[in-house]
């Protein structure tokens, strides 16, 4: 059987833990399986395996305009996409050519108001894989919703409609899905984020990655900070003028000097080439912070590296809703600044709901206590999570059990 696993990537560490998740254990479950994943050329190198092979697209704007010119004149669907959203055939096209059986989506968060355009974009995704061999296409638990924005809510259900099963990873997420039209009941399942499951690096890789920048094993606790571009984006200001890096300065030199940590700058979207991603914004809070025991981490790393950097801190300040679950499933206790209802749900779920700020009220008065508190309470919360954490972890597992059944039901 191949079976596509869409929606991950390379970029961002959490998309790439949901892919690598999602490949073992399928594999474990459904015998000569063979895994299909999108990838740059960059990324290929990650998926390659006996059981596993890239789908390598274009690159170059020329190499996209002549894959929608020849997908709009061989296949009536991608024709029919190409009116209608062009820049989506090139992807497609690959997709369609690579002749899956199935189909599980990780996107994580890509269907709701937030991403007009995703929506339709799945719509055609599902239409075109009818059109080859697909006989399944599950959708792994990730965020939903909210449906408000009428060229959404349509698409959307009807991708829930097409689907053979669709997991939601949070309460909320689940009650957007129900109340779509016409969603078939049957389909929607509630499940814990697969990352729970994804596996880091040796603790002695990460031990040497965070002494590479100068944090010293025998120099104090580690507290990580892990920035998100996406909140940048979402503040105002520029460079370090904006709020966002102020704000995470403002934590660095707290934690630093009040609490007597060494502050680890922990990037999770990592891009090639000159675009900016996490790493920059580690680096404009460590000059901010104006502090020598504030370290940014600026490499080249893999998923399973920066989960086993994480698992040397004491606890976590994070903008990443993935990095967040690989501080909890380490049982690290974590303080959240986000900016989705994703965040509030993952952490009320492990019973750190306290621990959550949104990044559009988010100021030194209300973060600085809040990390204060989750400090001096470090033990008491990692012990929280060692009760609440196996339940997720056996959701994520229930899960791939259900996924590999309704794969298994539809082989050749």
């Amino acid at each position: 059987m191949r079976i596509l696993i869409h929606g991950g990537g390379f970029v961002n560490k959490g998309a790439e833990a949901m892919v690598l998740t999602a490949q073992r254990e399928l594999a474990r479950r459904v015998p000569r399986a063979r895994f299909l994943v999108p990838a740059s050329p960059d990324a290929a190198r990650l998926v390659e395996s006996e059981n596993c092979e890239p789908v390598l697209g274009h690159r170059t704007t020329a190499g996209k305009v002549v894959c929608l010119v020849a997908g709009a004149l061989t296949s009536r669907r991608l024709a029919r996409v190409a009116v209608e959203s062009p820049r989506d055939v090139p992807s497609l096209r690959h997709i369609v050519r690579c002749r899956a059986d199935a189909m599980v989506d990780v996107s994580g968060f890509a269907i709701g108001d937030r991403f007009p355009g995703s929506a339709r974009y799945h719509l055609h995704l599902m239409e075109c894989l009818n059109g080859v061999r697909a006989r399944s296409v599950v959708y792994l638990p990730q965020a939903w919703g909210p449906f408000s924005n009428p060229h959404v809510v349509e698409p959307a259900a009807q991708v829930c409609r097409l689907a053979r099963a669709i997991y939601a990873r949070d309460r909320q997420s689940h009650a957007y899905l129900q109340n779509l039209p016409g969603r078939p009941d049957g389909k929607l399942h509630l499940g814990s984020d697969v990352a729970f499951r994804f596996q880091g690096a040796a603790s002695e890789e990460g031990r040497a990655l965070l002494v590479g920048v100068g944090v010293s094993p025998h120099a104090g606790p580690v507290i990580g900070i892990v920035p998100n571009m996406r909140v940048y984006e979402r503040t105002e200001g520029k460079g370090p003028a904006n709020r966002y890096v102020q704000l995470l300065a403002a934590v660095a030199a707290f934690c630093s000097g009040r609490l007597g940590a060494q502050l680890a700058l922990i990037p999770h979207e990592i891009r090639s080439g000159a675009s900016r991603d996490d790493r920059y914004l580690c680096s404009l809070v460590q000059e901010a912070a104006g502090n020598g025991r504030v370290f940014a981490m600026t490499g080249d790393y893999t998923a399973a590296e920066v989960k086993s950097v994480i698992g040397h801190v004491e606890l976590l300040i994070s903008s990443r809703y993935h990095a967040t679950i690989a501080a909890l499933s380490q049982r690290i206790p974590a303080v959240v600044v986000g900016w989705a209802h994703k965040y509030d749900e993952l952490m009320r779920d492990v019973g750190l709901g306290e621990y959550v700020l949104q990044c559009k009220t988010a100021d030194q008065d209300s973060l600085l206590p809040l990390v204060k508190q989750a400090w001096q309470r470090r033990r008491e919360l990692a012990e929280v999570l060692e009760s609440t954490v196996p339940p997720m972890e056996k959701s994520a597992d229930a899960v791939f059990d259900h996924t590999a059944e309704l794969l298994l039901e539809c082989r050749w």
